[in-house]
């Protein structure tokens, strides 16, 4: 249920999270930025967002993602693509700061 029109809806976040965490992984060594274009153009290609909307609040944003199911003793954590439906393993979710 979204208590704004121009709210996102779940899957559309969701899409964004993904871009972002393929982001992460890409700089922390985990995939190729040719991975990453991939991923981003599968997204668009459903007419999904890839970015942040213009003025979404990042406080806002971070609140939501404390939600969260992977996430643990507050720390948010990120699934971090390795490859093409490959993530990093042991652990699959890891605290990004």
């Amino acid at each position: 249920v979204q208590d704004k029109p121009d709210a996102l809806l779940h899957g559309e976040c969701v899409a964004i999270g993904m871009v972002k965490e393929a982001e992460i992984a890409r700089a922390m060594g985990f995939c190729t930025s040719a991975l990453v274009g991939r991923l981003s153009r599968c997204i668009a290609a459903f007419g999904l967002p890839r970015d942040m909307p213009v003025g979404v609040s990042v406080d806002a944003t971070l609140d939501k993602m404390e939600l969260d199911k992977k996430n643990a003793a507050g720390a948010i954590k990120c699934v971090l693509l390795d490859g093409p439906g490959s993530t990093a393993k042991d652990p699959y979710a890891r605290t990004v700061s």
